[in-house]
């Protein structure tokens, strides 16, 4: 984690100080508003499941009926 943190604040100035070149300053400060956007609505993907709970494709266990 700290080095895809470090990844991004090597790479994030760069990234808006190219697209300010080309667009302005206003369009590339909504490079990071996305990207928390993003972060905010894909956050509960991340939550962890309470014990017991597997994913929903998961079948329940089968008891045999002989």
């Amino acid at each position: 984690m700290a080095s895809i943190g470090y990844l991004g604040f090597l790479t994030g100035p760069l990234l808006i100080g190219a697209v300010a070149e080309l667009t302005g300053l206003a369009w590339a400060l909504t490079i990071p508003v996305v990207l928390a956007l993003f972060v905010t609505l894909t956050a509960a993907a991340l939550r962890p499941r309470p014990s017991g709970v597997g994913p929903s494709w998961e079948a329940s266990p089968r008891t045999s009926s002989e």
